[in-house]
Order: C-alpha cells, then structure tokens, then sequence
C-alpha cells in the first residue's frame, strides 16, 4: 500500500513539473489584445501564446518547429555577436536591414540563406525594413521568413514570421499579415 502510494505522489510531482515547463495560452477573442513596452496588437486567434523570457511575445500555431512570430527587442548599445557592430539610432532602415542580413548569414544555423527582398516598411509611425528570406536548418528542413525591424529609443524591435516552407508557411502568413495591420508603436 505504501509502495503504490509513494508511486502516485511521484507520478503527480512529475507531471506537475513537466506541466509547468512552458506555460501555454490558446488566444481567443476574449483575451488577443497584446500591449508590451512600445507596442499593441490583435494577436491571431487560434495561436498559442508561448512564455519564452528571450522574447517580448512568442507565439506558435501548430508547433514551435513548424510555425512562429517573435517580437523581440535588442538593447543597442551591445554588440550584435557574430559582425561584432553595434546597431545604432541614426541608421536608416536599408542600412540597418543590411546588418540583420550580414548578422544572419554569419549564424551557422541558417544554412543556404537567400534574402528575396529588402525593403522599406511603411505601415509604421517610425522608419522600418521589411526584409523576406529562406534558408534551411541544421537538418535541411527549408524555412521561410518575414521579417520586420526598426529602431524606437534604446532598443532595436524585431517582428518575425517564420515557418517551414512547405504547408506551413502559406497556412500562416494571412494571420501573420492580419496581426501587422493591428501592429501599432506608442511613441
């Protein structure tokens, strides 16, 4: 009796554990308002929000390996790791497209990258890119994405889509495009 009850409580510790791992909310309607820092959002309904502490908001639909949007935000005073410079506020958007390009070709993770475009974003109230391009992975998985980035104060501000190519790119780019149309930045 002991035994099997010591098994139970065992089991519940493990399950609580792994339950609390990566804490996952499904967006409806009632709760798709996003506000962080400088931005607001409708986020896309039918998404997971994703904890992730390296990011201002991760989200996924069908997987963290088949379909994301990150927002993030780099401090710029720091170095970028891999050109070792430093984004600044006075850059203009193709200059700054062009060091997230060069900083992405250096990362070893993106094998066979092709930058399909490079471009201003002007749905913003601050100067942006809009950058689109493929790659495939460490495991020859090809993977799309769409990239937007600007600079507001202190901080370099990144909004990404990125999924595999095949299926799952073309099933979330629509949400992904839907959820820039709400994008807003307080400045």
């Amino acid at each position: 009796m002991n035994r099997t009850f010591s098994k139970i409580i065992i089991l519940v510790f493990i399950i609580s554990s792994l339950a609390g791992c990566m804490p996952v909310t499904l967006i409806q309607q009632s709760n798709q308002n996003y506000k962080k820092s400088i931005l607001t959002a409708q986020l896309p309904v039918g998404w997971a929000k994703i904890r992730n502490f390296d990011c201002l908001l991760h989200m996924s639909k069908d997987g963290l390996t088949l379909q994301n949007i990150f927002i993030s935000r780099i401090n710029i005073d720091k170095e970028l790791p891999l050109t070792k410079r430093k984004i600044t506020a006075q850059m203009l958007p193709h200059e700054l497209a062009q060091l997230i390009i060069d900083e992405t070709q250096l990362n070893k993770e993106f094998l066979n990258l092709t930058v399909l475009s490079n471009e201003p974003y002007t749905s913003l109230p601050v100067a942006a890119f809009l950058i689109e391009f493929k790659y495939t992975n460490n495991d020859f998985v090809p993977y799309h994405v769409k990239e937007i980035g600007f600079v507001q104060g202190n901080y370099y501000y990144q909004i990404r889509y990125e999924a595999c190519e095949q299926h799952y790119y073309h099933d979330g780019i629509k949400d992904f495009d839907e959820f820039l149309k709400t994008l807003k930045v307080i400045i």
